[in-house]
């Protein structure tokens, strides 16, 4: 994202990262833990730390059912 740092209570587009960078952070999650996030969960979180939250949720999920 070109952010050496952000804490989790950075909120994504207070930061600057843009809905093109957002949809970047949503495939690379997809990607890595085979989990689809909407760009709407991402902007209704906000901060960094409650989309952690919902992924780790989300992987449980799918780990649970496997």
């Amino acid at each position: 994202l070109g952010k050496e740092e952000l804490g989790l209570a950075a909120r994504f587009y207070d930061v600057g990262i843009d809905s093109l960078s957002a949809l970047e952070v949503l495939a690379a999650l997809e990607e890595k833990y085979d989990i689809v996030l909407e760009e709407r969960e991402l902007r209704d979180t906000g901060t960094i730390g409650a989309v952690v939250n919902v992924v780790s949720s989300k992987i449980r999920k799918k780990e649970a059912k496997a």
